[in-house]
C-alpha cells in the first residue's frame, strides 16, 4: 500500500499540479502548462469545492475522480501491490486535464513531422534535355509497275488511229480487226462413180391362174448391172410364167464424191493499228499509265495467247502484220443416186437370146400378158439410174502472220 501511495503521489508530481493562494485568500491550482484552476470555496464541512460544478476535477481537493473505485488508505500486508495502479492514475490526470493519454506528445508530433532544412548552399540539379525518340525507320518504297509484268511481256503503246509514236519509241504499223465473210470457204464436189440402180436381189410374186392376184411368190433372183441372169430351177420344175407379176423395185446404190476446197481472200477484211516500243527510261511511267496522247498503256507479247492473270493489263488487242483467210477441210460430200423405169424382161430362150417379155417393175401386180405356160431360164432388170453430190463444208478463220498481243488498261 505504501507502494501505492507513493506512485500516485509521483503522478500528482509529473501531473504539474500545485496547489496556492490567489489574491483572495482561496486556493487555487497551478497546472504545469502554466495554466490556474479556478478558486475553491468552502463546502461548510471544511473541505473545499471547485467553483466550476461542470469540471472534470469535483469533489475535495484531496483526490482526483479517475472513474476508479476509492482506494483503501489503509495498507495491508496481504494487499497485492499494483504496480500499474500508478501509471493508472497517471493516465487519468492526463485524461482530467483533456489530454489523450495515449497519444504523443504534440509538440514532438509536430517536431517530427517538419521538413528538414535543406543547406543554403544546396543546389537541385534540373534535369538534363530528354532526348528525342529515334525517327521510324524509313518506309520500303512501293514495288515497281515494271517489276511486276510477267516474263515474256514487255510495256507497249497503242493506238488505233493516226497518231506517230514519239521520237524514242520503236513504230510497228499492224493489221488488227480481222473480219471475214460468210463465202469466204466454200466447197464443191463431183461425181467419181455414179450410184446403182441394178444391183440387189430382186423378189417376184404372181399368180398362175388368176391374173389379178400376186399371192404366190415366183423367184428371187440376184441381180448385178443388168446382165443376163439364168434364174433357178425349182428343183426339176421349169418355172412357168404365170398370169399377174408383181415385184419392188431394187434399192439405189449409193456412188462416190470428191470435194473441192475454195478460199476467196476478198471476203476478209482488216484495220490498220499501230503500236510503239517503250524504252526503259519511259517504261515506268507508261506502266502507271502515263502515255503520249492518244495512246493506251499495254504489255506486248509474241503470238495470240491470253491476257496474264492477276495483271491490271485486262483487255486483248490481238494485232498482226498480215492476215489472210484460212479454211478448214471440206467435210465429206455426199451421192445421191435416184431410179426410175425398172423393167424386168423374161426369157424363155437360153442366156437371153429371145426377145422376152417385159415387166414395169413399180410394186403394182399387173397382169403378165402370158396365155399359156411358158419356161422362163433367164431374166434382165435395167433402169434409168442418176447421181449428183452434195458438196460439204468449210470453217473460215484469219491466218495472222507476225501476231502479236497486246493487253491495255
Amino acid at each position: 500500500m505504501l507502494g501505492l501511495l507513493t506512485i500516485a503521489a509521483c503522478s500528482l508530481e509529473k501531473g504539474g499540479l500545485g496547489v496556492g493562494l490567489d489574491d483572495s485568500g482561496s486556493q487555487s491550482s497551478t497546472f504545469g502548462d502554466g495554466s490556474i484552476a479556478p478558486p475553491t470555496e468552502d463546502a461548510g464541512d471544511g473541505t473545499s469545492m471547485a467553483a466550476d460544478a461542470s469540471s472534470d476535477v469535483v469533489g475535495p481537493q484531496t483526490g482526483i475522480d479517475t472513474g476508479a473505485p476509492p482506494v483503501d488508505a489503509t495498507p495491508t500486508d496481504d494487499a497485492p501491490v499494483d504496480d500499474d495502479a500508478g501509471l493508472d492514475a497517471d493516465s487519468a490526470t492526463d485524461a482530467a486535464k483533456g489530454k489523450d493519454a495515449t497519444a504523443p506528445d504534440a509538440a514532438d508530433a509536430r517536431a517530427e513531422d517538419a521538413p528538414v532544412d535543406a543547406p543554403a548552399d544546396a543546389t537541385v540539379d534540373s534535369p538534363g534535355p530528354v532526348d528525342a525518340a529515334p525517327p521510324p525507320p524509313d518506309a520500303p518504297p512501293p514495288p515497281s509497275c515494271v517489276s511486276g509484268i510477267p516474263a515474256g511481256w514487255t510495256v507497249a503503246v497503242y493506238d488505233l488511229g493516226p497518231d506517230a509514236c514519239p521520237a524514242t519509241f520503236p513504230e510497228h504499223d499492224v493489221e488488227t480487226a480481222p473480219t471475214i465473210g460468210a463465202t469466204a470457204c466454200s466447197c464443191s464436189c463431183d461425181v467419181t462413180q455414179d450410184g446403182s440402180c441394178t444391183d440387189g436381189t430382186l423378189a417376184t410374186s404372181g399368180d398362175t391362174l388368176n391374173a389379178l392376184a400376186c399371192g404366190n411368190a415366183w423367184f428371187s433372183v440376184p441381180i448385178v448391172d443388168s446382165t443376163c441372169t439364168t434364174i433357178p430351177t425349182d428343183g426339176a420344175t421349169i418355172r412357168d410364167v404365170p398370169l399377174s407379176f408383181q415385184a419392188q423395185p431394187l434399192a439405189p446404190q449409193p456412188g462416190t464424191c470428191a470435194s473441192t476446197l475454195i478460199a476467196d481472200p476478198t471476203q476478209l477484211s482488216t484495220s490498220p493499228a499501230r503500236y510503239c516500243d517503250v524504252p526503259p527510261a519511259a517504261a515506268e511511267s507508261v506502266c502507271n499509265g502515263i502515255v503520249p496522247s492518244g495512246f493506251a498503256a499495254c504489255i506486248a507479247s509474241p503470238g495470240s495467247k491470253a491476257c496474264p492473270a492477276g495483271s491490271p493489263f485486262t483487255h486483248p488487242f490481238p494485232v498482226e502484220t498480215a492476215a489472210d483467210v484460212r479454211c478448214s477441210a471440206c467435210t465429206t460430200c455426199a451421192v445421191d443416186t435416184t431410179c426410175a423405169n425398172a423393167v424386168l424382161t423374161v426369157h424363155t430362150g437360153a442366156k437371153c437370146g429371145d426377145v422376152g417379155v417385159s415387166f414395169d417393175v413399180d410394186g403394182t401386180c399387173d397382169p403378165s400378158g402370158f396365155i399359156g405356160a411358158k419356161a422362163v431360164t433367164a431374166v434382165e432388170y435395167t433402169a434409168d439410174e442418176a447421181s449428183t453430190c452434195t458438196a460439204g463444208s468449210s470453217t473460215a478463220s484469219a491466218l495472222l502472220t507476225g501476231a502479236v498481243t497486246l493487253c491495255c488498261l
